[in-house]
């Protein structure tokens, strides 16, 4: 699934659970946003699935690069977030 489908997909969803948490939806809406356009656990990107087989990279590879980033990415994002909107 591409990155625009996934947003079409779990924005409308996360501002439907916002609205029953009481969390601002728009926060949620830009959080997805953000998020699925940043996957660093698997060469869902072009490019990086481009160069997989040449390099003799396996998914296993791109998970234990991608782990501590993803990690970090998530605490920056949500953190970003927050600070925005509360």
């Amino acid at each position: 699934m591409s990155n625009v489908a996934a947003t079409v997909l779990l924005a409308p969803l996360a501002m439907i659970v916002g609205a029953e948490a009481g969390v601002d939806g728009r926060a949620l809406a830009l959080l997805v946003a953000v998020c699925v356009s940043n996957s660093f656990l698997l060469p869902t990107h072009q490019v990086n699935a481009l160069f997989m087989s040449p390099g003799g990279y396996r998914n296993a590879d791109y998970i234990r690069a991608g782990g501590l980033m993803s990690v970090l990415f998530l605490v920056i994002a949500v953190g970003t977030v927050w600070l925005l909107f509360v």
